[in-house]
């Protein structure tokens, strides 16, 4: 696991009258996003198909506590990659309990300053997409 960092022309300059926080967050002429590159992402990212990917926990209905991961990605530009060609490049690659249960291909939202806004998949579209009610098995 490692730190999201970043450096570029995309990238913020400074924060809004925060001298405190923009000398944190631009240490070393780089910028420290907080986030951190969860092992789950960089297994997704591996695939050379995948443009974007994110990696949420999605609620199991069975167990109060319990969430499996799942994984929304956008493809590059002309690439044509199933769902099933996802889950067993995951668990070639991952532990399984932290290979993906659940793939969702689609735009992945993000803030001006090209952060994923992981707190839109975890509670929007988790919510609408309900608990997992049984693993897959039959892909594992």
């Amino acid at each position: 696991m490692g730190e999201v960092m970043s450096r570029g022309k995309t990238v913020i300059s400074e924060y809004f009258k925060d001298r405190e926080a923009t000398d944190e967050a631009l240490a070393g002429g780089w910028f420290r996003s907080g986030d951190l590159r969860l092992e789950v992402q960089s297994s997704i990212f591996g695939h050379h198909g995948v443009l974007e990917a994110a990696a949420v926990g999605r609620r199991e209905a069975h167990y109060y506590c319990r969430e499996t991961p799942c994984a929304f990605m956008k493809l590059k530009e002309g690439w044509k990659v199933s769902e099933d060609e996802i889950v067993k490049y995951r668990h070639d690659r991952l532990p399984r309990y932290m290979a993906p249960e659940t793939v969702v291909f689609e735009e992945i939202l993000k803030t001006s300053t090209r952060k994923v806004q992981k707190f839109v998949l975890s509670t929007e579209k988790m919510k609408a997409m309900g608990s997992v009610y049984r693993m897959n098995r039959s892909r594992l």
